[in-house]
């Protein structure tokens, strides 16, 4: 999720990629409330308003993988995808799912237990998916896959457009009309399940709109940048009132407005990703923003420990209102997961450079 160090860093890329793994804590820190409380009340109300931004976080992670990948200047080998980018994520994935599995079994007092370690951790890594965030980590070494396979294509502008309306209307629009009832919709559903079309859905779409807007989209028009921001507060607020109108009506959490593939985060994160360009001076990246930009891998691997961790204090309980235990359980993530993890590449720096001067 970082560009090679070889290769010039683009600093407002960085800066996205520091927020971006921010509002990913946020996913997870207002899901604590979106699942409990009354679905009436206003902290219900603002928890699942903090969930549904929250989600912009990971498409924009999904987009700026995309741009990096699929920059014309940029050559990657079949071998520097396959070992570099697929087989890392691929064996991170598996390696962070064992460990949270071992951390569940110390919890439960099985460390010992021999039967617990074959059904719970070693056939477990290939029969559960492991903990919740672990997702992102084999699908965006999938898409990596692809790359030799569209980069040509989507040197063209006219390709990307072609792809991304398709993956716009199919893969965002569609699914966010069915969040709603309106007439004919379940024929519609019915029409849509007649074709295959998961090749034009998904997150292949988030890693070539990326691509698309970092070497494409024209920024310069105060205008136009106006107009995109907008659009996307309002979308935004729209997809606020219907989810909390949804989740009282039905007297549930109505998560269903919580996901990148819906057309308000779609519109959220192309705004914040054009905002972030347009304010992009071609300046280098000061150290501390490349720093914070580096931990932020490690800041998603371990978040969800250090989490745990917090909640354990006691801290958060106290805070049973949404409208202050939300940002306080934030901060207090953030600052934890991101301190941690600027120890680690600290620490990684001066020994690869230790390294590196004893070979020369």
């Amino acid at each position: 999720m970082s560009e090679n160090n070889t290769q010039k860093r683009i600093a407002y890329l960085d800066r996205l990629r520091i927020i971006s793994c921010i509002l990913v804590l946020l996913v997870h820190v207002s899901a604590q409330w979106t699942g409990t409380g009354s679905t009436g009340k206003p902290g219900f109300c603002f928890a699942l308003s903090c969930n549904i931004t929250a989600f912009i976080g990971v498409a924009l992670f999904v987009m700026i993988s995309g741009a990096l990948a699929l920059t014309p200047d940029k050559e990657m080998s079949v071998k520097d995808i396959l070992f570099h980018r697929t087989f890392k994520f691929f064996f991170m994935y598996f390696l962070w799912k064992f460990i949270y599995f071992v951390l569940e079994l110390y919890s439960a007092g099985k460390i010992s237990d021999i039967s617990a370690w074959k059904n719970d951790v070693i056939l477990a890594l290939f029969k559960k998916p492991g903990m919740y965030h672990l997702w992102f980590l084999p699908m965006i070494g999938l898409l990596f896959l692809l790359v030799p396979l569209i980069k040509t294509g989507c040197s063209k502008k006219e390709n990307c457009r072609l792809y991304l309306v398709v993956w716009l209307i199919l893969g965002i629009l569609i699914p966010t009309a069915f969040l709603f009832e309106f007439p004919f919709k379940y024929l519609l559903m019915d029409l849509t399940k007649l074709f295959d079309i998961s090749i034009f859905t998904g997150y292949l779409g988030y890693f070539i709109l990326g691509h698309y807007l970092m070497q494409f989209a024209d920024v310069k028009r105060r205008p136009a940048r106006i107009y995109i921001s907008v659009s996307a507060l309002t979308a935004l607020c729209l997809a606020f009132t219907a989810a909390a109108a949804r989740s009282i009506k039905d007297r549930e959490p109505a998560l269903g407005f919580s996901s990148p593939l819906t057309l308000a985060v779609a519109i959220c994160s192309i705004a914040v990703f054009l905002l972030f360009k347009g304010d992009n001076k071609d300046e280098a990246p000061s150290k501390l923003t490349k720093l914070l930009s580096d931990s932020t891998l490690a800041v998603y691997l371990i978040h969800p420990l250090i989490l745990e961790m917090i909640k354990k204090t006691g801290i958060t309980a106290k805070a049973s209102n949404a409208d202050f235990g939300i940002p306080l359980l934030l901060v207090l993530l953030t600052l934890c997961s991101f301190a941690v993890s600027v120890i680690y590449v600290l620490i990684k720096r001066t020994v690869l450079k230790g390294v590196k001067n004893a070979g020369s």
